[in-house]
C-alpha cells in the first residue's frame, strides 16, 4: 500500500472515530454534515413560533445531537445577520444549546467551566455579585476569576445568609435564558429499566418553560428537547410537545456525508458503502463505527483491492449487528425477544439474495403464517425497515432502502 493511500485510509479511521458529535469541533457541520427533511421542517416552525415546546424525537444513536449543533449553527448565524445587540447586554444570547443538568450538576458544571456557558455565566453572575455585595452599584465588564467569585460568595453569604448565593446563581442562570429566544436542551440515554431520571429532568425541564413564558417580554422562547424515542411516552409534559421525528437516516445521506467529506469512494465500492449504511438501520454512529470495523478486517488481509459487500460482510457479522440493534429490537418487540432472534436471520436472508416472499421466507425461520404476519407488521409499522408489496395472495418482503445509483455529482463535489 503506497504511503500516499495509508495518510488516506488514516484520515478515513480518525473520521470514522469520531462517534459522538461532540468530539467533532464545529466545522464539520459545514463541512459534511447532511441536513435531514425533518430538521429543516423543525426550522421552518421555529421561524414563527412563539413559545412552543418541540420533542425532536428519535431512536438512540440516530444522530439527535448532532441535529441539534446543526440548528444552533443556523439559528447562531441568522442571530448574528439579524439582531445588533446592545455591548452593555452581553448576557443577551439569540440561541442557546446544553446539555441537561439537574440543579446542583448544573451549577456545578457552570462555575468549575465543563458547561457550555461557563464564561457567559461567570462573567453575569461575578457582576451581580458584587452589584448585591456594594448596594446596586455598577461593577465594570470582564471576567472574574473562581478565586475572586468564590470570595465574593462568602462575603454575600456572609451579608444575606446562606440561601443568598443559590437565588444569586437561579437568578442569574436565569436571566440569560429569558433573555433567549431559542432554547435547545439535549438530554441524556436514559435506562428504560428505571424511568424515574427521565421523569424529574421532564418535570423540571417543563417548569422552566412554564417560568419563561410567564414573563413575557416582546417574545417567549422556544424549547426544542431531544428525547429517545423509546422513552417518548408516560409523561405528561409530552402532550405539550410538537413532536418532530428524526427518523433513521437514508443510505444516500450517510453516503453523502462520506463523499462530502473524502471527495472519493475509495477504498470502498459504491456497493460496499451501500451495504454499510443498510446495516446501520440509519444510524449513523453504527455507519462510523462499521466502517472502522471493515478497515481493519481489510488492512489485516492485507488486501489491495477496493472493499467489497462480501468482504463488509465477514467483517460485520451479523452477531454484531444484533448486539448493536438490542435497545432498538427490544423496543420494536418489547413482549417477544424471540422476535429480535429471528430479525437478525431475515435481515441476512434479504441482504443475500434480495426481495422474497413472506410465505417462503416464514418456512425459513420456523414461524406460523400469522406469528410471520405479526412479525412483519411491526418490523415495517415499527422500525421502517423492510419493505412489503402485495404479489397476488402473498406478500413480497425487503429491506428498505435497497441500493440505488448515488446521487451525487463526482465532479461538481469535487470542484
Amino acid at each position: 500500500m503506497m504511503f500516499q493511500e495509508m495518510l488516506r485510509i488514516d484520515e478515513i479511521r480518525s473520521w470514522a472515530g469520531q462517534l459522538a458529535s461532540e468530539t467533532r469541533g464545529s466545522s464539520w457541520i459545514r463541512e459534511w454534515y447532511v441536513l435531514p427533511a425533518s430538521i429543516s421542517t423543525l426550522l421552518s416552525r421555529l421561524e414563527i413560533a412563539d413559545g412552543a415546546v418541540i420533542g425532536l424525537v428519535g431512536l438512540q444513536g440516530v444522530g439527535k445531537s448532532s441535529a441539534l449543533q446543526a440548528i444552533y449553527a443556523h439559528l447562531s448565524q441568522t442571530s448574528r445577520k439579524e439582531t445588533k445587540l446592545n455591548p452593555d447586554d452581553e448576557e443577551q444570547l439569540g440561541v442557546v444549546h446544553f446539555k441537561w443538568r439537574r440543579e446542583d450538576e448544573l451549577f456545578e458544571a457552570l462555575l468549575n467551566g465543563t458547561h457550555e456557558y461557563s464564561e457567559e455565566f461567570q462573567r453575569n453572575y461575578g457582576k451581580q455579585l458584587f452589584r448585591d455585595i456594594n448596594s446596586g452599584k455598577r461593577v465594570c465588564r470582564g471576567n472574574f476569576e473562581t478565586r475572586t467569585i468564590v470570595l465574593a460568595e462568602k462575603t454575600l453569604e456572609k451579608m444575606m445568609g446562606k440561601g443568598s448565593v443559590r437565588r444569586v446563581r437561579r437568578a442569574v442562570w436565569f436571566g440569560m435564558l429569558r433573555s433567549t429566544k431559542t432554547i435547545l436542551i439535549d438530554t441524556k440515554d436514559y435506562s428504560k429499566s428505571d424511568r424515574r431520571p427521565m421523569d424529574r429532568d421532564l418535570s423540571d425541564i417543563q417548569q422552566l418553560w412554564c417560568d419563561l413564558n410567564s414573563c413575557y417580554e416582546g417574545w417567549r422562547p422556544n424549547f426544542v428537547v431531544a428525547i429517545q424515542e423509546e422513552m417518548f411516552r408516560g409523561h405528561f409534559f409530552f402532550d405539550k410537545m410538537e413532536k418532530i421525528q428524526l427518523k433513521p437516516l437514508e443510505p444516500e445521506i450517510m453516503i453523502e456525508a462520506y463523499f462530502r467529506r473524502f471527495r472519493l469512494l475509495d477504498p470502498f465500492t459504491e456497493k460496499s458503502l451501500y451495504t454499510l449504511a443498510r446495516m446501520s438501520s440509519g444510524i449513523f454512529r453504527r455507519f462510523l463505527r462499521y466502517i472502522s470495523l471493515t478497515l481493519d478486517f481489510w488492512q489485516v488481509l492485507r488486501n489491495s483491492m477496493p472493499i467489497d459487500p462480501a468482504l463488509v460482510r465477514r467483517a460485520v457479522p451479523v452477531e454484531r449487528l444484533a448486539e448493536d440493534m438490542e435497545l432498538q429490537l427490544s423496543w420494536i418487540f418489547p413482549r417477544n425477544s424471540r422476535y429480535q432472534t429471528h430479525w437478525m436471520e431475515l435481515w441476512r436472508l434479504l441482504e443475500e439474495r434480495g426481495p422474497q416472499l413472506q410465505s417462503k421466507l416464514a418456512k425459513e425461520l420456523g414461524l406460523e403464517a400469522y406469528d410471520m404476519t405479526r412479525f412483519v407488521s411491526s418490523l415495517e409499522i415499527r422500525s421502517q425497515l423492510i419493505n412489503r408489496k402485495r404479489l397476488g395472495r402473498d406478500m413480497l418482503i425487503s429491506l428498505a432502502d435497497r441500493s440505488k445509483p448515488l446521487q451525487v455529482d463526482l465532479k461538481e463535489a469535487s470542484d
